[in-house]
């Protein structure tokens, strides 16, 4: 949450996305994976919108390609990554508006196939209220907060949330579909890349830009390292 950050001025969200691709590639060698980026929908990215007296998560999802193919340098992958996700406009909101409230919506090329396989939620970091000791978090059980009949969106279902100071990840997945094994080891492979990347950030001595850092965010990376 802190320290692997400043190396190349992250989030903690790109961070684990750099994992999930790497122990993708390293799980089945898949060097490009399209992925279902899911968030709270909160964002402050429209003008003269104030949601501040609205209650709740308004939920977009938008696919992003994390493409590891041009490169195998921890570096180079956390900053192309990065970039990738910050070159979206609008954390993703056009894609939803596009496909949900549109008149014609997407027209899809019907030699590709939409469907994502991958959904992937970073939940934040949650705290208890220590100077609030009217509100606590619950951990009562709140029962089961999606239908048995529901139809599954994707194949996997990944969410991450740090919860006093501790990471947690949950793989929901059909067991009609995937092994427990399948998935414990899909879990070990991407516990292991975010120790890597734990280690590798926190231990350099210098904190590298990249364009979205600065006001060139219309220059690619290989064009603002070429600058350097």
């Amino acid at each position: 949450m802190g320290e692997v950050n400043n190396a190349f001025h992250t989030s903690a969200e790109e961070i684990l996305l750099v994992a999930l691709a790497r122990a993708l590639k390293n799980w089945k060698g898949l060097e490009k994976t399209i992925v279902m980026l899911e968030g709270h929908g909160r964002s402050p990215v429209l003008k003269n919108s104030d949601v501040s007296r609205t209650l709740g998560w308004f939920t977009s999802l938008y696919p992003v390609l994390l493409d590891l193919s041009q490169t195998a340098k921890t570096d180079q992958q956390i900053k192309t990554i990065k970039e990738n996700l910050r070159q979206i406009p609008n954390k993703g909101f056009g894609y939803g508006v596009l496909t949900y409230l549109s008149q014609d919506g997407l027209d899809p090329d019907p030699t590709f196939d939409q469907r994502c396989h991958i959904t992937f939620n970073y939940l934040g970091h949650f705290k208890n209220a220590q100077n609030t000791p009217l509100f606590d978090i619950s951990t009562d059980n709140t029962g089961t907060a999606i239908a048995p009949s529901a139809k599954r969106t994707s194949d996997l279902d990944i969410a991450a949330i740090v919860m006093d100071d501790c990471l947690e990840i949950t793989l929901s997945y059909s067991r009609h579909r995937y092994l427990k094994s399948t998935m414990e080891d899909l879990l070990q492979t991407l516990h292991e890349e975010i120790d890597k990347l734990i280690a590798f950030c926190s231990t350099r001595d210098t904190s590298e830009l990249t364009p979205a850092d600065l006001t060139l965010s219309n220059l690619s990376l290989d064009e603002f390292e070429s600058l350097f």
